[in-house]
């Protein structure tokens, strides 16, 4: 399926191949669901590094000082959470996948809520193991929502502050 969308107009809308391969079903770019799971990450990445090679954000800085609605503390004294830390795996939270996953896009709440209530606990020192983290990287697209201002939905509006840890 491609969809193209610029200036929140849809400029190419078309599917290829088939949504059901029992049935033949075609697939259809308006009402086929598709799960991206973590091609969502490259963009995470890709956005996050035009904003470091700009100069607006430092990899290697403590993420609380670009994050405004979703600020941590530090768990791990003087050794704080970096992007450098969220886009290489390495922050320290523990991995939890349930309950995040959402068929309508109606149902998912915003960024910023979801990153504190379904917050996982820091269970290692940041840059000390390599684990698969999902969290880690919504943390790094609201650091990116933020820093650029262009959040992407679903996003929270709230300034006010939540805490990780």
């Amino acid at each position: 399926m491609a969809k193209v969308v610029t200036d929140g107009r849809t400029v190419l809308s078309k599917g290829y191949g088939v949504a059901d391969v029992g049935r033949r079903t075609p697939v259809d770019p308006d009402r086929t669901g598709f799960f991206l799971g973590s091609l969502a990450k490259l963009f995470t990445t890709q956005a996050a590094s035009l904003l470091v090679a700009d100069g607006r954000v430092d990899p290697k800085a403590d993420v609380n000082d670009s994050l405004r609605a979703v600020t941590g503390t530090d768990t791990c004294p003087g050794r704080p959470v970096t992007l450098h830390h969220l886009l290489t795996h390495t922050a320290g939270f523990d991995s939890d996948l349930v309950g995040r996953t959402k068929a309508r896009p109606e149902d998912v709440e915003p960024l910023a809520e979801s990153l504190t209530v379904r917050r996982p606990p820091r269970v290692r020192p940041p840059g000390v193991v390599a684990a698969y983290d999902n969290y880690g990287y919504a943390l790094a697209g609201r650091l990116v929502a933020e820093v650029s201002g262009r959040p992407s939905p679903p996003m929270s509006t709230s300034t006010s502050s939540s805490r990780w840890a």
